[in-house]
């Protein structure tokens, strides 16, 4: 349905035409169709789809929409809910390495949490950066309570369980935890390295009220990724005579488009910093 190559029915793959993140799983049947090459369904997923959902302003209304729809029983969380990206740091914790970059991040009630992650030029607007590099290298974040945490621990507890869910990241609590044990939704003991991060950031945290973030942004994000919903939505509604339609063909060179450099501003235009 993407690449119109002559593909064995054996290599087809089902295609969510509406994405897992907008609740395809949810959709008509008809709306999941087993029509995409696996190539195209992998290479299209990370390059368009997570264009779409990675991106900061995008990423952070879902995330938006995850609390307000947040399931309660008896007044308490049965879940967690997803962090707010908030951009690239300004703070430069000890130990940083050559193409690494610190991304600050908010809980659902003012948490602080610092992830050290490599950069990616490429996929520079993704938030929390490169799902494929995320699930290669390992990453390290700093989690810190606020004042306002005590109004739902469980909540917190929750989403502090979920957060980075599939990304190798070694989590560490900066702040101290009495009552429950962090090792068991997934943190780990700091080294040496992680007590000097956790001393700065606990310092830099007490010493200053604004930070100055820089919020990464392609300004096309969404154009593939309208392109390759349209593609879908025809199929699925019109049938398989679409795939012969001019219209078709000037979607499918949007949708499989390569993030050239005419689709990229210039550092100057394209990352835009906003005191948070």
């Amino acid at each position: 349905m993407y690449c119109a190559a002559e593909i064995a029915d054996s290599d087809l793959s089902l295609e969510h035409v509406i994405p897992l993140f907008l609740g395809g799983a949810y959709a008509p049947d008809r709306f999941k169709l087993p029509l995409a090459c696996r190539s195209c369904n992998n290479n299209l997923g990370l390059f368009v789809d997570a264009a779409f959902e990675k991106d900061w302003i995008v990423g952070n209304n879902l995330a938006h929409l995850a609390r307000e729809s947040l399931s309660l029983q008896g007044g308490h969380a049965t879940t967690g809910v997803p962090l707010t990206c908030m951009g690239l740091s300004d703070l430069l914790p000890p130990g940083m390495q050559e193409g690494e970059v610190c991304e600050s991040w908010l809980g659902p009630h003012g948490e602080q949490v610092y992830l050290i992650r490599q950069s990616d030029d490429r996929l520079y607007w993704y938030s929390g950066g490169n799902p494929i590099t995320a699930k290669q290298k390992t990453s390290r974040a700093y989690f810190q309570f606020s004042e306002n945490s005590h109004k739902d621990a469980r909540l917190i507890w929750l989403s502090f369980r979920d957060a980075f869910e599939g990304k190798k990241v070694r989590k560490i609590i900066v702040t101290q935890v009495e009552g429950a044990d962090p090792a068991s939704i997934g943190f780990v003991e700091p080294d040496k390295l992680d007590r000097d991060r956790a001393e700065y950031f606990s310092a830099e945290c007490v010493n200053s009220k604004v930070r100055h973030n820089k919020i990464p942004v392609n300004v096309q994000f969404d154009t593939r990724f309208l392109g390759k919903l349209a593609l879908g939505v025809s199929l699925a509604t019109f049938g398989a005579s679409f795939l012969e339609t001019p219209y078709c063909a000037e979607l499918r060179k949007l949708a499989l488009s390569d993030l050239s450099p005419r689709y990229r501003l210039d550092n100057q235009v394209g990352r835009v910093g906003v005191a948070t």
